[in-house]
């Protein structure tokens, strides 16, 4: 088994802290969305690892995003505190709306202040923005963020991404569906909990989403692709994972968390969506999207699980990931 050679060593070297994979300001967007278990169920993100696979390791990733959501649920306080970011909105907070300007490219828009976002209006199009993205004269802080931007204003196309791997719970869900991309919830207000809006969330990062279709854990303990059901990485036609594109103008509405979040509203016709399908036998130069990486897939998975790691997995969660019933 081989390093993923899609990961340049300096990279790895400056990334260590958070991920061993990619550009420092892309790592804490690769964690959000393998994080996020809602945000793959509204498609129906988890380390990629770029080092020579140790495996005997069982690390998952966390987020500050996520980590905060879970630490909410038990009652604590203390990622609402560090990062005071997306905290538990109540009903009164959404709708303290107050007015601002959000400027994109020279351009002032109108814009509302609805808990911790920015609600932009145009002339036939309303986009949002999260506060933390703004200045406090209206200036957009991420270049990146404002170029997109600028593009879907001016009535342009806009490429957005998604990767979700075989260990997601609805994985089987994505893989199998034929019509629109539907979302969990039905609210009108972007939520990174995705069972409470009718946004979905994708990402400009075309790079991490590739990644995240090959992503070999989650956050979530039970979250091993070592644990799907059938997992050989000498099956060639052995379905690693899907990689999403989807492509919008200023006709759908979006939210701009930052750069490596950027829910869409849906449903999003399927005219829209395009789906590759990551196999074990899949060349590198598809699955990372760069025509010079050699070699397959499989060449860069981790090896079968053992059958007491697989029995000790069923005695702890019941079964192995997407295991028909009746199977033991």
């Amino acid at each position: 088994m081989k390093p993923d050679p899609s990961l340049h060593p300096e990279r790895v070297q400056r990334a260590a802290q958070t991920s061993r994979f990619a550009e420092p300001h892309m790592l804490l967007q690769l964690q959000r969305l393998l994080g996020n278990r809602a945000v793959g169920q509204s498609l129906s993100g988890a380390e990629q690892r770029t080092q020579p696979i140790d495996r005997g390791s069982s690390a998952e990733p966390l987020t500050l995003q996520r980590m905060k959501k879970q630490n909410d649920k038990q009652g604590g306080s203390l990622w609402s505190t560090l990062t005071g970011f997306f905290s538990k909105s109540d009903s009164k907070s959404q709708q303290q709306e107050k007015e601002q300007v959000v400027i994109v490219n020279g351009r002032s828009f109108s814009a509302i202040k609805v808990g911790t976002l920015f609600k932009v209006f145009d002339d036939d199009a309303v986009f949002w923005i999260r506060d933390q993205g703004v200045s406090e004269d209206g200036q957009i802080h991420d270049k990146e963020v404002e170029d997109l931007l600028t593009t879907y204003l001016a009535g342009g196309t806009v490429r957005l991404f998604r990767g979700i791997t075989c260990w997601h719970p609805n994985f089987q869900n994505v893989l199998n569906a034929t019509g629109d991309l539907m979302p969990l919830g039905v609210g009108d207000i972007p939520d990174f909990d995705t069972r409470k809006t009718s946004y979905i969330p994708f990402s400009g990062q075309e790079d991490v989403s590739r990644s995240a279709a090959r992503s070999m854990f989650g956050m979530d303990k039970s979250d091993k692709i070592q644990m799907v059901y059938g997992y050989d990485p000498n099956n060639p036609d052995f379905v690693v994972g899907i990689f999403i594109t989807v492509t919008v103008d200023k006709t759908i509405p979006i939210c701009v968390f930052d750069f490596g979040e950027i829910q869409v509203k849906g449903p999003i016709p399927k005219a829209r969506v395009t789906k590759q399908i990551i196999k074990m036998s899949t060349p590198m130069s598809e699955a990372t999207g760069h025509p010079d990486q050699e070699g397959i897939l499989s060449e860069f998975m981790p090896p079968q699980a053992s059958d007491k790691e697989l029995q000790d997995y069923r005695s702890q969660y019941g079964s192995l990931r997407h295991e028909p019933k009746g199977t033991i």
